[in-house]
């Protein structure tokens, strides 16, 4: 029994989850995964796209987890919602995904259904 605590436990976590997805649509166009950067040989050792879209891929999640902190049901156009940080970042990182002038919308989606609806902006 006190050999098991001298071997390391191998399960990191409880349950593997998918992890929720930033989608943008241009107009009335389908809607589309933001673009995931194009990994270089020297990606290993200096890949500021990369981590740029971790970082969105965490601005993201962060957001998610401020809505589950709230009441189920509160609309997705809210002032508790539009109000917080994690919904302005994602709406700039959105942005930044559509050519300038354009009208769009973003949306997350989790497990395969939409999950949080963004506004139509112009």
């Amino acid at each position: 029994m006190r050999l098991r605590a001298l071997l390391p436990s191998w399960r990191f976590f409880d349950r593997a989850v998918a992890s929720p997805e930033l989608r943008v649509r241009i107009a009335d166009g389908p809607w589309l995964p933001l673009p995931v950067p194009r990994r270089r040989f020297w990606s290993w050792a200096f890949a500021p796209a990369g981590n740029l879209a971790l970082a969105y891929q965490s601005t993201v999640e962060q957001l998610v987890a401020q809505v589950d902190d709230l009441d189920d049901s509160t609309d997705h156009d809210d002032p508790k919602i539009t109000s917080l940080v994690g919904w302005t970042l994602v709406n700039d990182i959105a942005r930044t995904a559509v050519p300038t002038g354009s009208r769009w919308q973003w949306k997350i989606v989790r497990d395969g259904e939409d999950y949080l609806l963004g506004p139509s902006t112009a």
